[in-house]
């Protein structure tokens, strides 16, 4: 039995992995950075990726273990220039032409093929994990990665990828079904490999009006739930950001809804009761981060005490901070462990 399945029947109270658990905040991991190449190489190095992968879980023991990969390989497989540039992040060179030439056949051809590496490792990672602990395979959401290959690299606003979509809506609607295919068909290849649990990121959603929102958040999530709900994994969502618009959302076919730490914890019991939403997260990577241990101590205990009647994910509201120290880390499982 995988530990998410022991969430599900009550009988494990302290469910804990962190996004971002196998990276930069761990001097193994910053050794190993060492050996290999630039990050898309690491990405599609089957046994580098397996390797960082269960790092945290032989320092921590984690009760999950998240492939180590990018939601931006998509629009690598797709023929769209990707490089991470030292300093800068993400910088996408967009080739929309090439892309919305595409068929169905080229895109499940194109997704299979070239993300192959991400699958051996997920295949890698399974068979030296414990059976008890759960695996999860993970991609962006439409709008993240729609946001990322129209404004070319990271941004705070993403405006150029936001006029695209008032300015282009026969374009955008074709590049929704390639991407949204994509996407279904890299979740599906992923649980095939061996994940029992998969997550979709949607990072840049909060950045949009309550009818963005709607339209490129909503609409596209529910396209890709609907596409894979006969799969046998749990389904983690993360719309981040997106406020009151949790109650359209929650309609969909999901499993965990993944709360980021500005949300209020105190609707988690709502999400469970009255949608069957466990929820997930929402410590703020800050916080962790903090050399005041006993007010990272109050912030956890916060977010136990209002989960404490229903199964919840213990969880940060978004990735681990590079800076985060280790003993921070191990104080926060110690509290989470031993919470009555």
């Amino acid at each position: 039995m995988y530990n998410i399945d022991k969430l599900y029947n009550n009988s494990n109270k302290s469910f804990i992995w962190l996004m971002r658990q196998a990276g930069r905040y761990l001097p193994e991991y910053r050794e190993k950075r060492k050996e290999v190449g630039n990050f898309l190489d690491l990405c599609y190095n089957p046994e580098f990726a397996a390797e960082v992968t269960l790092q945290p879980i032989s320092r921590f023991n984690f009760d999950a273990a998240i492939i180590f990969s990018d939601i931006l390989v998509i629009l690598d497989a797709l023929d769209q220039e990707v490089e991470f540039v030292p300093g800068k992040g993400p910088v996408i060179k967009a080739n929309l032409s090439k892309l919305l030439n595409l068929t169905d056949e080229n895109v499940r051809e194109k997704i299979t093929e070239k993300l192959n590496p991400v699958y051996e490792a997920i295949k890698i990672t399974r068979k030296n994990l414990s059976r008890e602990k759960s695996l999860i395979g993970f991609t962006g959401a439409y709008w993240t990665l729609l946001a990322y290959l129209i404004e070319g690299s990271g941004s705070k606003t993403f405006h150029k990828a936001k006029i695209f979509t008032y300015d282009n809506q026969e374009e955008e609607q074709k590049i929704r079904h390639i991407l949204c295919l994509a996407i279904s068909t890299h979740l599906k290849n992923q649980i095939k490999s061996g994940c029992d649990i998969i997550k979709i990121f949607d990072s840049w959603a909060g950045i949009l009006t309550n009818e963005q929102i709607k339209d490129l958040v909503i609409k596209p999530y529910k396209n890709i739930l609907d596409s894979i709900k006969a799969e046998p994994a749990k389904k983690i969502c993360f719309p981040r950001g997106i406020k009151e618009n949790y109650h359209e959302f929650c309609k969909l076919n999901f499993d965990i809804y993944a709360l980021d730490y500005t949300e209020n914890i105190n609707i988690a019991e709502n999400l469970y009761k009255n949608y069957g939403k466990i929820t997930q997260g929402n410590l703020d990577p800050a916080i962790l981060q903090l050399n005041n241990l006993e007010k990272l101590g109050e912030e956890i205990s916060r977010i136990l005490t209002a989960t404490k009647n229903i199964p919840h994910i213990f969880n940060l509201g978004h990735g681990i901070m590079p800076e985060t120290p280790i003993k921070n880390v191990e104080f926060m499982l110690e509290k989470v462990r031993s919470f009555a």
